[in-house]
């Protein structure tokens, strides 16, 4: 369900730049997927941003081998084939999304590729219900920090890590900050680095699940509350004042996916 992405850019005179990130894929109606990441992952003019000639030359999805319905160790990375034809992005928002990607060869079939789907993302009138998501909330979110070749997560496996954040900005409206240049964001106390980029963030289940003589109004289930984005901790930029990791991260929130889904009408 959550992958590592590898994009290259290349420019007309064949200089190239390598990034990878994380993704993860959505189902919506009739099992139909679109696969999720930031928009910085794919954008070269956000990522260099001092080199403007750069394109999305290619971009691939690292995916696991099965046997028997079993996971395997072995992962590939797979290109995408219409990249031209399937990638959308927000254009004010740090969200990308990938509508029914194709990709070169044969990919294994993964069980895990439609657990999340989008009905449990946190829509806009939700967001302002308290009793789903408010300041002090505890989020999990979950990808493959790393930078310059050193991995943070299961090397053997290939597998995304868990972290903890907080939500420490009111969810309800944007965080604005001049070090974030993208909108609906919501600010976290928590520890992202390079990799985590496109990480899914999410509420775990709360209280007790209604039925039967049950019924909790604390009750909430698990839910997709954005993508983790970025970090207050960039040292060719960087404040005085975030000289080290300033602990605090941010996320693009889930009405940005939603709201791309809106806008080319799936």
């Amino acid at each position: 369900m959550i992958h590592r992405v590898h994009t290259t850019f290349a420019d007309d005179l064949g200089n190239l730049k390598r990034g990878y990130g994380t993704g993860f894929w959505l189902t919506y109606s009739q099992d139909k997927s679109i696969f999720v990441t930031n928009k910085h992952n794919v954008d070269p003019s956000i990522k260099f941003p001092d080199k403007p000639a750069l394109r999305l030359h290619e971009l691939s999805i690292e995916l696991r081998h099965y046997e028997s319905g079993l996971p395997t160790e072995y992962t590939e990375f797979f290109i995408i084939d219409n990249i031209k034809d399937c990638l959308f992005s927000s254009s004010i928002a740090d969200c990308s999304i990938l509508v029914e990607p194709k990709f070169s060869k044969q990919t294994p079939s993964d069980p895990n590729r439609g657990i999340l789907k989008a009905e449990d993302l946190i829509s806009e009138t939700m967001f302002f219900n308290n009793l789903i998501i408010g300041p002090m909330e505890t989020a999990f979110f979950v990808g493959f920090p790393g930078s310059d070749g050193r991995h943070w997560w299961d090397e053997k496996w290939k597998l995304p890590i868990a972290r903890q954040c907080t939500v420490a900005s009111l969810p309800q409206i944007s965080f604005t900050n001049d070090e974030i240049k993208t909108c609906d964001v919501i600010l976290v106390s928590g520890l992202s680095f390079s990799g985590s980029s496109g990480s899914p963030v999410f509420l775990a289940a709360r209280g007790f699940r209604p039925g039967g003589d049950i019924d909790d109004p604390t009750w909430r289930p698990a839910l997709l509350a954005g993508i983790m984005s970025g970090h207050f901790w960039e040292p060719t930029s960087v404040p005085r004042m975030f000289q080290q990791h300033s602990g605090l991260s941010y996320m693009t929130r889930s009405t940005s996916i939603l709201h791309l889904l809106k806008e080319i009408g799936v």
